[in-house]
This record gives C-alpha cells, sequence and structure tokens, in this order.
C-alpha cells in the first residue's frame, strides 16, 4: 500500500507491508518532490497561461487537479514524459500512452517528450534546460496535438457515498 501527500513544501509518503514495492509510486513522488518548485522559478509566459487555461475550460473530461492548478499540470506532464523516456515505452504503445495522458489533462506532455530527446544528450543540467522547454511551448501546436488525440469513452463516475464526499471536501478544504 502506498499513499503521498503534498501540502505546499511538506511531502508525506506512507506506505506499508506489500507484495511488490511501490516503485513506480516512489519514484513518481520524488520526481515531483525535485521538479514541483520549477514552475513557480520559471513560470508560463502570460500568453501561454492563458491559451491553456482556455484549453483546459473547454474539456469536460479532464482531471480537476489539470484545470484548477497549472503548475500541477506543468509538472505532472513533465514527470509523464520523464516516466515513459525511463520506461523506454516502445513506438506503438507509446502513441497511445501520450495520447491517453494528454486526454487526462497532462496537456504538455508530448511538448516535454520531444524536449527531453534533446535533453538527454546535452550537457546541460535540467535546472538550465527547464526555462528552454517553457519557452518553447507553442499552444498552437499543443491545441493541434489535443484536437489529434483520441477521444476515450468517457466512463460514467460512480456516485459517491456521503462518507465519500464529506472526506473529498475535507481533503479540499486542507
Amino acid at each position: 500500500n502506498f499513499d503521498a501527500r503534498t501540502y505546499r513544501e511538506i511531502y508525506y509518503l506512507v506506505f506499508g507491508p506489500s507484495e511488490k514495492p511501490a516503485m513506480d509510486e516512489l519514484r513518481h513522488q520524488y520526481l515531483h518532490f525535485i521538479l514541483d518548485p520549477f514552475p513557480m522559478r520559471f513560470p508560463l509566459p502570460k500568453e501561454t497561461r492563458s491559451a491553456l487555461l482556455v484549453l483546459a475550460g473547454k474539456v469536460p473530461d479532464i482531471e480537476d487537479p489539470y484545470r484548477d492548478d497549472q503548475q500541477f499540470l506543468v509538472t505532472e506532464s513533465l514527470i509523464r514524459a520523464i516516466e515513459l523516456r525511463i520506461n523506454k515505452v516502445p513506438e506503438p504503445k507509446l502513441t497511445a500512452e501520450l495520447d491517453a495522458s494528454i486526454r487526462s489533462g497532462a496537456l504538455l506532455t508530448r511538448h516535454f517528450y520531444t524536449s527531453l530527446q534533446l535533453f538527454e544528450p546535452s550537457p546541460e543540467g535540467i535546472r538550465i534546460f527547464y526555462p528552454g522547454m517553457i519557452k518553447g511551448i507553442r499552444m498552437e501546436k499543443i491545441e493541434a496535438e489535443f484536437a489529434q488525440a483520441p477521444k476515450t469513452p468517457a466512463a460514467k463516475k460512480p456516485e459517491l457515498s456521503a462518507l465519500e464526499l464529506q472526506l473529498k471536501l475535507a481533503n479540499e478544504q486542507l
């Protein structure tokens, strides 16, 4: 079992006994720990922020954190791209994984994936390379990629019980 919570710069990781170690989840949270400060240091240009907000607002299927928090959207997109690069996902599956990531709300995943291909052989560290990746975002390309990503059939969300609703509200208020 594994659970993670982040409250600003405080990260909580809770894991218990398990037959299979939660290495993917642990790596994901570690990448958040390393990369979460970057969108604050190197924010998106104003025009890109506005266009991303409009695009996220137009899409009813994306998950709420992507719509409500652009820093999360940027970081999660980068992390998903990094994970795809680390896992060396083969080409036929790669397109489907990138499309699924974009459709879920990580709209910049494909941009970061291609940027990471340039980053890996370069001598620069991520702190030097990151601002260029952000400046290289072209919203017309992001919008075209989103439009081309096949839509997954919307799964009907199950109704939340009264307890689940209270827990969700409490978690949001934290």
